[in-house]
């Protein structure tokens, strides 16, 4: 039990405090300017009344700017909430979750979160703070990041921060390009919102993801496109996700005759753009430009994001195609549905 979790038990009011005065140099850690007190109170969902009273022991601690123009957060207040961050997510790993699944997956690294994104959402910034953990120890100082598609990165990709990006020259690139679906969840988007919330590069991929080999052996010769290839085939990252098979073939809007090849494959999983059956074999590869299979096992940085238990299978398979070095970063009820029957955790 750490010094949080002994304050927590002694005083549990100081829990609430913490998140409010927490949840407030979050919020302003992603302005570059100053903000009003309205603006910052409808943000994080506080009465201007609560939020006036914590501002003024957040300035009187020299941790919060407060002027006639606005609210901004001092150096010393991003030192603090990052220390206190740091704190707290310890309170939320679960070691012995993470010994198990890396054992059952034969990985390296896992790094498991408390919680059930389906039924809190707040689990996703969990996941965020974990993998920016992870990136801001591993990355160099100068770095690129490749980045698939999907809901599980664009709700985790809204959580980043410009922390990353401190004393670094940071860059994200898409790893594949646009496809049918919403625009929200697209290998650009999901780039482009990480850049942004990191305040760092961001290289777009503009073209459709499904092109004919003649076409796409055209379109690669644009100087623009090669490049955004080139950057994520050669960048020290990769984060990506993994979808249950039936969720992700209606996703992808496949043909009557590719849902077939699926359904009699009897595939449970898709990552970018393959879909494979419980012993991790290729059960039917859309044809995508952009990463490949033999690309993604060659990163010296993978990090893959999973949430919800209803992945369970597709991310048991999926790690029979992938090598060992790899990260594992998910909430408590992936690892309880991939871990069922086999540990004591069920």
């Amino acid at each position: 039990m750490d010094l949080i979790d002994v304050l927590g038990t002694l005083a549990p009011e100081l829990d609430e405090m913490l998140d409010i005065r927490l949840n407030i140099l979050k919020a302003l850690s992603k302005h570059q300017l100053r903000i009003g007190r309205k603006v910052l109170a409808e943000q994080i969902n506080l009465s201007e009344r609560t939020l006036r009273t914590n501002l003024k022991v957040l300035r009187d601690q020299e941790l919060v700017d407060v002027s006639r123009a606005g609210i901004r957060i001092t150096d010393e207040g991003q030192r603090v909430g990052h220390l206190i961050q740091q704190l707290r997510m310890g309170q939320d790993r679960l070691p012995e979750y993470e010994a198990f699944l890396a054992k059952e997956l034969e990985i390296q690294n896992c790094w498991v979160v408390a919680g059930n994104v389906e039924n809190d959402p707040t689990v996703f910034q969990m996941l965020a703070e974990a993998v920016q953990t992870i990136l801001g120890q591993e990355l160099p100082q100068e770095a690129v990041v490749a980045v698939t598609g999907g809901s599980t990165l664009a709700n985790v990709g809204q959580y980043f921060t410009k922390e990353l990006s401190q004393n670094r020259h940071l860059s994200f690139v898409p790893s594949r390009g646009g496809m049918e679906g919403s625009f929200h969840i697209q290998s650009n988007t999901v780039a482009g919102i990480m850049a942004q919330e990191t305040q760092a590069d961001y290289v777009p991929l503009y073209v459709p993801d499904r092109l004919t080999d003649e076409l796409s052996q055209e379109i690669v010769k644009d100087p623009a496109i090669k490049k955004a290839l080139d950057l994520s085939r050669t960048a020290n990252c990769l984060l990506l996700s993994v979808g249950a098979a039936q969720i992700m073939s209606h996703r992808r809007k496949l043909t009557d005759q590719q849902e077939k090849k699926i359904i009699e494959g009897q595939a449970v999983g898709e990552a970018f753009g393959i879909f494979y059956d419980a012993d991790g074999k290729i059960v039917f590869s859309i044809p995508r430009l952009g990463l490949q299979l033999e690309d993604v096992i060659k990163f010296p940085l993978l990090l893959t994001i999973v949430a919800g238990e209803q992945k369970a299978s597709a991310t048991r398979a999926f790690y029979k195609m992938m090598p060992k070095q790899t990260w594992l970063i998910c909430d408590e009820s992936l690892a309880k549905a991939v871990l069922n029957g086999v540990t004591q955790f069920k």
